[in-house]
């Protein structure tokens, strides 16, 4: 089962780091793909690397990021946090082990 992450992202560079400093670790090439849906007016300009995407959306709020996130994913599963979330190591292992536990499941929060 593949898995996006899409991180919402609405302040300028730096705030996303502590949450991609835990996500990108994660993501692997076939597994986990990560998606930074960036609706900031500056700071880092976009980047792209085999498994961060950086979709640059200047003055777009968090919903519109959302969206645009979610119809780039390619994962069967995808997962949304936002710029500020402090997430776990193994984050992205936690969310495919609750889906498996909960297969019938159309969210987990």
């Amino acid at each position: 089962m593949r898995l996006s992450v899409v991180v919402t992202c609405t302040q300028p560079w730096p705030e996303v780091r502590g949450c991609l400093d835990r996500i990108a670790p994660q993501a692997r090439c076939d597994d986990i793909e990560v998606i930074v849906a960036d609706g900031s007016a500056g700071g880092l300009d976009a980047v792209t690397t085999d498994h961060v995407r950086w979709l640059r959306l200047p003055g777009r709020g968090p919903h519109e990021l959302r969206l645009a996130g979610l119809e780039e994913a390619r994962g069967d599963v995808v997962a949304i946090t936002e710029d500020h979330c402090d997430v776990a190591p193994d984050w992205c292992a936690q969310v495919l082990e609750a889906l498996a536990r909960h297969a019938d499941a159309v969210a987990i929060a």
